[in-house]
């Protein structure tokens, strides 16, 4: 699977400036690297969203598209 990089800075910036309140969660979005991403879920997943939490196998689906 190929995922297209894009560019996270304007929706970074949007969520950083927004004063009308409009997102109520604000996050910083970053690119991580598979292996990051794995260590996370295995050793800190409090930092994912919670939706990323509650899916199954997660491990299993990031490894797939890492290969």
């Amino acid at each position: 699977m190929e995922v297209d990089y894009k560019d996270i800075s304007l929706m970074n910036k949007a969520w950083e400036t927004d004063t009308l309140h409009q997102f109520v969660k604000r996050r910083e979005l970053l690119w991580l690297s598979a292996d990051k991403f794995v260590d996370i879920i295995e050793n800190e997943p409090g930092k994912l969203w919670k939706r990323a939490r509650e899916l199954e196998n997660l491990k299993s689906i990031i490894l797939n598209i890492s290969n």
